[in-house]
């Protein structure tokens, strides 16, 4: 897999390069060695990395929030089917609003800075909490069948039974979402124009139509990317390996 991918990459630069010296270019396709070298200057400028702190605190603001309102909600509304169906139509329309809807709506109301971390919420809860009530009301029956049988109470079921059955599905709904979530969140701060972040840079790097810039930080935004899905990755393979350990425990 790895000569693959490595493969797939000679490639993918290969074809770069070719385009690159024939249309000659550098404001429509800048040549891959610019873009490195462009690249690697900007870990020696310290705006480079207060872009990339505010971009990832607005995200992972976001990411946060809705990922615990909407595990609460999903708990709840498990609990108590009334809640559910209440929220279930919200849940719906939240669905089904375009992104850019909700980028103009919170930008108009919210302000440039303050719409980063809403958008990201707005754009991430609706998936969490799909993923959390399906995953809910497809537990196992033997779970269900021993809090009918025993009577615990609702705070108790939460900490011993669904919280720890949740957790393989928060990692990977986190995974995907918080990859999303960065990508929203740069896309929010172009529009937005913000004053620090990824996006302001993007933004100010297309006004002067300096396209290696903007290659050389859509690269970093790729780099993060694959940087949270390998975290994620590995934390569930640690996560899946401790539970394999301890259940063989339990069985000797």
């Amino acid at each position: 897999m790895r000569k693959a991918y490595l493969i797939t990459c000679c490639l993918l630069l290969l074809l770069w390069q070719i385009f690159a010296v024939i249309i000659n270019n550098d404001v429509i396709i800048p040549l891959p060695l610019a873009v490195i070298s462009y690249f690697l200057s900007l870990f020696t400028t310290s705006k480079f990395y207060i872009a990339v702190i505010y971009t990832l605190k607005h995200v992972f603001s976001g990411f946060i929030v809705s990922l615990m309102v909407s595990l609460i909600l999903a708990i709840i509304g498990y609990e108590y089917k009334v809640v559910k169906n209440l929220f279930e139509p919200l849940n719906i329309i939240a669905k089904t609003i375009p992104n850019i809807s909700y980028i103009i709506i919170c930008l108009i109301w919210f302000g440039s800075t303050k719409s980063v971390t809403i958008i990201c919420f707005l754009i991430l809860f609706p998936m969490f909490y799909s993923n959390f009530i399906f995953a809910l009301d497809n537990m196992n029956q033997d779970i269900k069948d021993v809090d009918i049988l025993y009577h615990e109470s609702f705070i108790y079921k939460i900490f011993k039974h669904l919280l720890p059955y949740l957790v393989n599905n928060i990692l990977s709904t986190s995974k995907t979402c918080l990859s999303l979530g960065f990508k929203v969140g740069v896309m929010a701060e172009i529009l937005g124009q913000v004053r620090y972040g990824i996006g302001k840079q993007l933004y100010i790097s297309k006004i002067n139509l300096d396209m290696t810039g903007v290659f050389a930080y859509t690269i970093v935004i790729i780099i993060i990317g694959c940087l949270i899905n390998l975290l994620f990755e590995l934390i569930i393979h640690f996560y899946n390996k401790k539970e394999v350990y301890e259940n063989g425990e339990t069985k000797c």
